[in-house]
């Protein structure tokens, strides 16, 4: 089988579907998400004409070692700095998964999946109990400050301007602000119902 590995947020954009299973469709806004879209239709374009065996994994969020966008790393740093804030009531859903457990769906996939199918990849929780667990695992009190939506988005604006002005990453964006204000599910439940993946 030939396993592509394309992507979930970016996929399937702004969903108000709880949780957003595979067949929900894809509303790719960014010029990534539009790029791992148009693979997954030449993949299946590539079957149907030649007969091959593919199969598309969507990972949520992917941290782990050696990754370049070092987000977990940020939030660490914030919340060790006394800078995180919840956004609103802070009852958001993040959806991460770790490199290695990718990797191991991936083999998995190869192996068991079905072909012409999608799968979710994610581990899905609370934003606050992730960020319990993360503040345990620092050794240091968990965050509970949090701040409106509303003051959120322009302190984020600003930042957005002053890191393209100064060419360096600042640690506040919109996209930031969305992700830890959002409700979004990545079902992960089809490949553990179909290929028993934890």
């Amino acid at each position: 089988r030939v396993v592509y590995v394309s992507t979930g947020g970016a996929a399937y954009g702004d969903t108000d579907v709880v949780p957003t299973p595979e067949d929900h469709p894809a509303h790719a806004t960014s010029p990534y998400g539009v790029s791992k879209v148009a693979a997954e239709r030449y993949l299946d374009l590539w079957c149907r004409s030649t007969g091959g065996r593919g199969v598309v994994l969507r990972p949520a969020n992917v941290f782990g070692d050696g990754d370049p966008e070092r987000h977990l790393l940020a939030l660490a740093n914030s919340m060790i700095s006394g800078a995180f804030r919840f956004v609103g009531n802070g009852r958001a859903m993040v959806n991460y998964v770790y490199a290695g457990d990718v990797a191991s769906a991936c083999l998995v996939a190869a192996e068991r999946a079905r072909p012409g199918e999608t799968y979710i990849v994610s581990d899905p929780c609370p934003l606050r109990g992730f960020v319990t667990a993360m503040a345990d695992e620092l050794g240091i009190p968990a965050p509970a400050k949090s701040i409106p939506a509303w003051q959120a988005y322009p302190a984020a604006l600003v930042m957005e301007i002053a890191g393209s002005i100064l060419r360096r990453r600042l640690p506040l964006t919109r996209n930031k602000i969305r992700a830890f204000s959002s409700l979004t599910v990545y079902s992960p439940a089809k490949i553990r119902t179909e290929l028993g993946f934890q």
